[in-house]
C-alpha cells in the first residue's frame, strides 16, 4: 500500500520564487509554469487586476495600495 503523505516521485516539487516555501502543482495547470505557489499565484492575480481596473473608494484603506 502506498503512503499518501508522501509525494509521488516526479510530482514536480519546487520552490516559491515569491515566498520560499516548497509546494507542488495544484493541478490547476497554471502557477507552476511561473514558480509560484497557489497563494502567491493568486495574490498576483489580484493584483493584476486591480492595477489594470483601479478600485472604486479611498486607496488609503486597500491592502494593495499600501505595498511598497
Amino acid at each position: 500500500m502506498k503512503n499518501a503523505s508522501r509525494f509521488q516521485k516526479g510530482s514536480g516539487c519546487y520552490t516559491c520564487r515569491s515566498c520560499g516555501k516548497r509546494t507542488r502543482s495544484t493541478g490547476r495547470g497554471d502557477n507552476e509554469h511561473v514558480g509560484l505557489c497557489a497563494a502567491c499565484y493568486d495574490d498576483a492575480g489580484d493584483e493584476n487586476a486591480h492595477n489594470d481596473a483601479g478600485h472604486e473608494g479611498d486607496y488609503r484603506s486597500c491592502s494593495l495600495c499600501g505595498r511598497a
